[in-house]
Order: structure tokens, then C-alpha cells, then sequence
């Protein structure tokens, strides 16, 4: 039996790296990225703000925090820059 993947509650801010292009999320660009104090990558997704809807976004957001399982994606938090 496989084990499921460790999940991590957050990764802080300033402390993971933006690599390369990997993909087209519903809402933006998705870059792959390096958590610089573990090593451990993740899928980050930008957006520009004034693209999309609010009420839209939040609804992803929302259900992006939900979900746990080891074949899907993790939500660790946003930042506005």
C-alpha cells in the first residue's frame, strides 16, 4: 500500500522560488515552484486581479482548501503584490 504524500500547512511567505511555465489555470498562469526551506515543489498559480471576478475567484479559492488528497492539488494561501 502507498503511502500518501506528507501534507504541508503553509509555506511562508518570501520563502519558495518561481521556476518555469507548466501550465494554464481557469484564472491565470501556472509556475512551478520550490518551498526554499524544504526543497518540496508545488504548482503556483498567478493571476491578474482585474481579470477576473471576485465572486469567481473566491468560489476557487474556497474549494481549493478543501480538498485532501494526495493525487490533486493543495492550497497553502495567497498574496497580493
Amino acid at each position: 500500500k502507498a503511502k500518501a504524500p506528507r501534507r504541508i500547512k503553509s509555506v511562508k511567505p518570501g520563502k519558495w522560488t518561481l521556476g518555469s511555465k507548466i501550465g494554464k489555470g481557469a484564472f491565470g498562469v501556472v509556475h512551478v515552484g520550490m518551498n526554499t526551506e524544504t526543497g518540496g515543489l508545488m504548482a503556483v498559480k498567478s493571476i491578474r486581479i482585474d481579470a477576473v471576478a471576485m465572486k469567481d475567484l473566491r468560489r476557487e479559492i474556497d474549494l481549493l482548501k478543501t480538498l485532501e488528497h494526495g493525487n490533486i492539488v493543495q492550497y497553502f494561501g495567497a498574496l497580493q503584490g
